[in-house]
């Protein structure tokens, strides 16, 4: 993260802060997922163009030479894959905790200049070992993603160089009908169908549920994007003092929606509020793939009248659920 980004990303939570008191959070990580997707996306297109070509270019007589050089060339593919994940990767969570830092700042100070901005959240005081630490921890999730392409492509590889083995087989000992059946399974259509339906298909993680490519990215990126924005939340009210933050009302219609509009302690310095770890600790809210994201607030007794008596409200719910 350059000085440079740095200034640009506080520059945009400012303005769009001072404009209409966005929620930010949604916004970043939808973005940052999209370009994530995109990624996988564009190299999986082309994984599988070259798939399908070098397939279809196998000959009986040199087949096992064609199977190393395609395994080779889908490895070099996966790994510039890698290579650009986990640079996006990290950009990208640099960013959710840099706005995490600069939403709670703009949210409880009175910050009105990108020159003080600068100095509630210093450039040198970045946790950028905690950014570091979370973008190896993700990256190890993302990176089963390609390793099961990897295993399922070099099945089907194989499996096609076998086919093209008992072809060869068959055109010598000039059984007419074996052949005319391998060379439709080898036709072009049926090993762009073969490709798409078992080298790029969907995960199975360790706890036997099947993933689709995309769904698993999603999942993955988007709950390590906020969990990085509430950490920029919560490592700033460390610093300021201001540790209350309000949950917003998003119109869950899951057990999410008995905390809308909770106020919670970010790091469970107000002992009066339920902390933010407690909360998530039920696996109710603030789960994988929640969208709720702590909206700062600088004391409780600004909030609108109605606003601290749902709190309450919700509060004295949160017994019985």
């Amino acid at each position: 993260m350059t000085q440079d980004r740095y200034e640009e990303i506080l520059s945009r939570v400012l303005k769009a802060y001072g404009k209409k008191r966005p929620e930010i959070a949604p916004r970043v990580v939808d973005k940052n997922i999209d370009r994530i997707i995109k990624t996988y996306a564009e190299a999986y297109k082309e994984v599988y163009s070259f798939l399908v070509d070098a397939v279809a270019d196998i000959g009986t007589s040199t087949n096992v030479t064609a199977q190393a050089s395609i395994l080779v060339q889908l490895e070099e593919k996966l790994s510039q894959l890698n290579n650009k994940v986990a640079e996006e990767l990290n950009n990208s969570l640099a960013e959710a905790y840099i706005e995490g830092q600069a939403m709670h700042a703009v949210a409880t100070e009175t910050v009105k200049t990108i020159e003080e901005l600068m100095v509630a959240v210093p450039y040198s005081l970045l946790n950028h070992d905690k950014i570091a630490q979370a973008s190896m921890d993700t990256f190890e999730d993302l990176l089963f993603v390609t390793q099961h392409t990897s295993k399922e492509s070099k099945k089907v590889i194989r499996e096609i160089v076998a086919k093209h083995i008992q072809l060869g087989v068959a055109t010598n000992q000039g059984h007419r009908e074996i052949m005319n059946r391998i060379k439709k399974e080898l036709s072009r259509e049926n090993l762009k169908r073969l490709i798409s339906d078992k080298a790029l298909v969907g995960i199975i993680d360790a706890k036997g549920r099947r993933w689709k490519l995309k769904t698993y990215i999603e999942l993955i990126v988007k709950t390590k994007l906020q969990h990085l924005h509430i950490e920029g939340l919560k490592d700033h009210a460390l610093e300021d003092g201001y540790d209350l933050a309000r949950i917003p009302s998003k119109g869950a219609t899951d057990a999410c929606s008995n905390f809308e509009g909770m106020v919670i302690s970010l790091n469970g310095m107000e002992k009066e509020f339920p902390s933010y770890e407690s909360l998530k600790a039920t696996g109710l809210i603030f789960h994988p793939n929640c969208r709720h994201t702590p909206v700062p607030i600088a004391e409780f007794d600004l909030l609108h009248e109605d606003d601290k008596k749902l709190h309450k409200k919700l509060l004295s719910n949160l017994k019985n659920i």
